[in-house]
This record gives structure tokens, C-alpha cells and sequence, in this order.
């Protein structure tokens, strides 16, 4: 049998997360400690916890979601996760401290944010995949790293209102670098990505030039974790032109 894990044309390894490696596993309320620990950094780094919105009942891991008000400094709303980290992730070997990590990602200020508003699908997107995202390395037995994309399965949009089908995890670039490390225990050191979302030809960009090449871009045209679903396609152009500049 051939074990050998396939590679994009960038030559980074490509991991296939459709099927489900781990059987449901029913889990009530999550880690206490870590949910404190979570919300004390978010509000020392980012400002107060407005509210948790909490799992009544979840699957391997309890994925809460930290939400941070927009201020007039920070005009957007902050969504932070706690419970990714409940577990370790299971990187390779050359990669064994990658472990314990968290994504965030932030909304503008006049997207809907009750509950009941979120019972749209159109609204719920961008939290629906920030959970699913946060529990993906321990149902599926893998890792989430810096620099990693994950494609909808399959690779329709992730909603009719949006053209995104995958997403890239990096630093963020509203927040301050010191809340990118949490140390929430002897043994556990959690760290915080950015998730952003991609269009189809972004995707496909960081599978041809790599995923750093695509965060670099996306840096330039000054395309954060704040989440603009009108926002220009950094992949369009050279994809359509196949090296033409942008």
C-alpha cells in the first residue's frame, strides 16, 4: 500500500479531510479553566468578553465562541473560539509542539448578531464555519497550523450570498502580536490564527505557489480577518492572466 501523502504544485503536502476518522462522541460544558483562561486573555488583549455563546450539546470537543463588541477604535465585532484546545491535535512528528490552538475572526459592526437573526444562513456563515473549523482537527484526527487551507466539502460556497469555498488560517493583522500565544497550563501553550476566508482562485493560487505566497498577497491588498464578502479577489487576475502582476 502506498502511504505516501500527496502534494500541491507548491510542494506542500495535501491532506484529505472528507471522511470522518473519529465516531460521534457526545461532550456537556467544556473545560472551565480554559474558558476562563480564554476570556481573561481576549479581554486583556482585545477588550472585554460581551458574551460566551455556548454549545448545549457538542461533538468531541465544547466550542465556545468569545464575542467582543466593536468599539469606535475597532470598528468590527471580535469572535474568538475556546474548546479547539481542549484536546491536542495530532501534527506529524516534526511538528510536535503544534498542538493546542484557537481561531478568531472578526464581523462588521452592523452584521446581525442575535440568535434569532442567525437562524439565517446568510447571517450564521462565518460562525457556523469558525466552529466547524475549530472542531475539524479532532474529528477528523489531524492538525490546524499556520498557513493550512481547507476547502468546503464539497466545494460549493459556503453560502448563496457568498462566493467563498475555503478558508486560511494566519496571524491576525487587527489584533496586537502578543495575543497570538496563550499559556493555559504546565502543558498546554495555545495559539490564536486568523481564520480568513478565500475565493475558489485564491485557493487555487496557494495550492500552485504555496499558502505563504497567498497570505502575502492578501496582506498587500490589505485583506484581514475581517470578514468583507464584496471584497476584491486577489486570485482573479493572476489566475485569469496565469502570471500576469496584480
Amino acid at each position: 500500500m502506498n502511504d505516501r501523502v500527496p502534494v500541491s504544485l507548491s510542494g506542500s503536502p495535501v491532506l484529505r479531510h472528507a471522511d470522518r476518522a473519529r465516531p460521534c462522541e457526545l461532550t456537556l460544558g467544556g473545560d472551565p479553566a480554559l474558558i476562563e483562561a480564554v476570556t481573561r486573555h481576549v479581554a486583556r488583549h482585545v477588550g472585554p468578553v460581551k458574551e460566551v455563546f455556548h454549545e448545549i450539546v457538542s461533538d468531541v470537543v465544547h466550542v465556545d465562541v468569545h464575542h467582543v463588541e466593536p468599539t469606535r477604535e475597532r470598528p468590527f465585532h471580535f469572535l474568538i473560539t475556546s474548546g479547539m484546545s481542549e484536546r491536542p491535535m495530532r501534527p506529524p512528528a516534526d511538528a510536535h509542539t503544534s498542538t493546542y490552538a484557537e481561531l478568531f475572526m472578526a464581523l462588521p459592526a452592523s452584521w446581525p448578531m442575535t440568535t434569532e437573526e442567525w437562524r439565517d444562513e446568510a447571517h450564521y456563515w462565518p460562525i457556523r464555519q469558525l466552529k466547524a473549523m475549530a472542531r475539524l482537527p479532532h474529528v477528523c484526527d489531524t492538525w490546524l497550523w499556520h498557513g493550512h487551507t481547507v476547502q468546503q466539502s464539497p466545494p460549493d460556497p459556503y453560502a448563496g450570498t457568498v462566493a467563498f469555498n475555503s478558508c486560511i488560517l494566519g496571524r491576525g493583522s487587527l489584533v496586537a502580536p502578543r495575543f497570538g500565544t496563550l499559556r493555559a497550563g504546565p502543558d498546554r501553550t495555545v495559539s490564536f490564527f486568523a481564520l480568513r476566508f478565500l475565493y475558489p482562485e485564491e485557493l487555487q493560487l496557494a495550492m500552485l505557489k504555496g499558502s505563504s505566497h497567498v497570505l502575502a498577497r492578501l496582506e498587500k491588498h490589505g485583506v484581514t480577518e475581517l470578514v468583507d464578502v464584496s471584497r476584491r479577489n486577489v486570485g482573479r487576475r493572476w489566475w485569469s492572466g496565469r502570471g500576469t502582476r496584480a
